[in-house]
């Protein structure tokens, strides 16, 4: 996953849903890739949302998941707005994965306006 956040974090600018994002920082550092909450995990990127200055968990899984993969974006938001929304700051989630997994969709499905899902494909070129 490490591998896939930084051809991410490269084409940022280039993927869409992601341009109104920034991966959170600190002194021009980012402090939001691997974000270590010291309790329970790492957040693969934590962004705020350029417009309204929500936050945005982004969770990278690597070939089919299962809707495990819910629980723990879901514990993600919950640490973040406890521990770093302020008020009226909101929290959402989206789940960047390669393959269609039907149980992912059907688990999201009650929290389609709480956490996304996008599908990723990676082809290389050689001229």
């Amino acid at each position: 996953e490490a591998q896939l956040a930084d051809i991410i974090i490269a084409r940022w600018e280039h993927i869409p849903g992601l341009k109104d994002l920034e991966i959170l920082k600190e002194d021009e550092e980012y402090i939001g890739r691997e974000y270590d909450t010291k309790e329970i995990g790492r957040i693969d990127l934590l962004c705020k949302n350029k417009e309204n200055n929500n936050y945005v968990v982004i969770e990278l899984k690597r070939g089919r998941e299962t809707d495990k993969v819910v629980g723990q974006v879901l514990r993600y938001i919950g640490w973040v707005n406890k521990n770093l929304a302020k008020d009226k700051q909101d929290t959402k989630g989206l789940i960047i994965t390669y393959e269609d997994d039907p149980k992912l969709k059907y688990a999201l499905e009650p929290l389609k306006d709480l956490v996304q899902l996008k599908f990723y494909k990676i082809s290389i070129t050689i001229n």
